[in-house]
């Protein structure tokens, strides 16, 4: 199904994809939406209303628009994203709502929507890769977004199997709680989820946060309730090292609130992609709360353990904290408050781990 038109609805539009899509019911395997708007520069789909929620798979392709391309840089961005989805015009539940398993986004500019930005929700085993959520087309300013998770088994970012790995970061932020979120990227109630290889709260670049009303406030990764999610490195994968995501920048780096058994692993958490500078959150950088048996580092399997290393450092508050009702949690193998080498200081500005 192709869009040809940035019209709201009828005959080329990206409703009406979406519609036709959901319609093909006879077809078990995913469609494919793709991008053909005449025209050169960013091409911007402005939604009057909430857009139809997608209950048949499919793959949403930006990166077919001409003009788009992948990233395809180890350090930085430099992703050409030609289809905006601006949600300013939606409504008060507006998002790109996902109840599909097994679809794919990737290379879309998705921000203003008044709820979230991208919902994925119902079975699960979706993916999000190569967007912008919650900044402009050039991953230099923050606008109101994020990733709402709902579902299980979902990946946001790279699978880390050494093919097109830089093409599948996302640059995610946000300014301020909106809807039920507050995060960058929120996983609520929910398990195996991956959260891979992304940029969480700073541009494009890597090195910079992105600032915004309200950004003091959001954490970049928000768990809530949810066990077996991982954040960053495998350990095992052909490409581990494209896995760990840069958390900096935001109010605070990583939350583990109840739940369990996550993994958060070869992060840089509080500094830019580089891992010799400051980027803070301005809070700490891995908070669990009421939540057990958390692994926060390497596993010592021999397999992987140095990629699976966070730099922990330059957050505002403590770099791990560890709070009332939370056990049997692990934090190994990290550099905290030191720079990616452990040799120079980039201390936080409370305690290098504090359990309470």
């Amino acid at each position: 199904f192709s869009v040809t038109n940035i019209n709201d609805s009828g005959s080329g539009s990206f409703r009406q994809a979406i519609l036709d899509n959901n319609a093909d019911t006879s077809n078990t395997a995913a469609d494919t939406i793709d991008f053909n708007i005449p025209g050169t520069g960013v091409q911007t789909i402005q939604p009057l209303s909430q857009l139809p929620i997608i209950t048949h798979p499919v793959v949403i392709d930006g990166y077919s628009q001409p003009g788009s391309k992948p990233n395809d840089l180890a350090t930085g961005d430099d992703a050409v994203l030609s289809i905006e989805l601006d949600g300013s015009l939606a409504g008060p539940e507006g998002d790109l709502h996902i109840m599909a398993a097994n679809t794919t986004v990737r290379g879309l500019d998705i921000h203003n929507f008044a709820f979230t930005g991208i919902w994925l929700d119902g079975p699960g085993s979706d993916m999000v890769q190569g967007c912008f959520v919650g900044t402009d087309p050039t991953g230099k300013t923050v606008l109101p977004g994020n990733i709402y998770v709902t579902s299980g088994g979902n990946l946001i970012g790279t699978n880390g199997d050494g093919m097109n790995d830089f093409a599948e970061r996302n640059i995610v932020a946000l300014t301020g709680v909106f809807g039920f979120t507050n995060g960058a990227i929120v996983i609520e109630g929910t398990n195996n989820n991956v959260v891979a290889g992304n940029y969480i709260g700073t541009d494009a670049s890597g090195t910079k946060a992105l600032s915004g009303p309200g950004k003091s406030s959001v954490w970049g990764v928000f768990v809530d309730s949810g066990s077996s999610n991982r954040i960053g490195v495998n350990g095992h994968d052909a490409d581990a090292a494209a896995e760990g995501n840069v958390i900096s920048g935001n109010g605070g780096g990583v939350a583990l609130q109840r739940g369990g058994q996550n993994v958060v692993a070869g992060n840089f958490i509080g500094t830019d992609v580089t891992g010799a500078l400051a980027v803070g959150n301005g809070g700490s950088g891995v908070i669990i709360y009421q939540s057990g048996g958390n692994f926060i580092g390497t596993n010592g399997d021999g397999v992987g353990d140095a990629s699976e290393r966070n730099i922990i450092s330059a957050n505002q508050f403590d770099g791990v904290d560890i709070t009332i009702g939370s056990n049997n949690n692990v934090v190994a193998g990290n550099y905290i408050g030191t720079d990616v080498t452990g040799t120079q200081p980039l201390g936080n500005s409370r305690a290098g781990i504090n359990v309470s």
